[in-house]
């Protein structure tokens, strides 16, 4: 490959590959991110707690459940990503033992370690909680946790 003196060649880089990678690396990230933050209701308003601490920041896996209390019909609902409200407590425990199967299923051989996070609102009854907790723990879930405000 001669070229003459004096004249030069403007070569352009190829970017189609470049793009293709970039666009990979984003579809990967887009599909591996957590989506805990859509997980958590923000209507609901915390109770406040004496002591609470902040969940770990590790690779544990949480199914969020916000109990909301409805002023307007009177009742308490369950709510989770993307399904209706739940009110009815065989409605729940279905839905709880179909994410517990799906859960085990893809887990390491069998167990299921997934922590499930509870959010009541303050003004819920205890008993609308300790009755989801109650059902978490038929259905096999072995780690609960509750979230409240911290001080007042």
């Amino acid at each position: 490959m001669s070229h003459a003196v004096g004249q030069s060649e403007h070569v352009e880089p190829n970017l189609t590959p470049m793009l293709d990678l970039v666009l990979q690396i984003l579809m990967f990230f887009i599909a591996t991110t957590s989506l805990s933050a859509e997980q958590v209701n923000v209507d609901i308003t915390l109770p406040p707690a004496q002591f609470a601490k902040p969940l770990a920041a590790n690779n544990q896996e949480y199914l969020y459940l916000n109990i909301n209390y409805n002023q307007e019909t009177n009742t308490h609902e369950v709510r989770t990503l993307g399904k209706e409200p739940m009110t009815k407590k065989p409605e729940i425990d279905i839905w709880l033992q179909r994410q517990y199967e799906d859960l085990a299923r893809y887990a390491k051989d069998g167990k299921v370690d997934v922590t499930v996070v509870i959010r009541a609102d303050r003004n819920a009854n205890y008993s609308e909680v300790y009755n989801l907790m109650k059902s978490c723990q038929e259905v096999g879930f072995r780690k609960l946790a509750v979230r409240a405000l911290i001080g007042g």
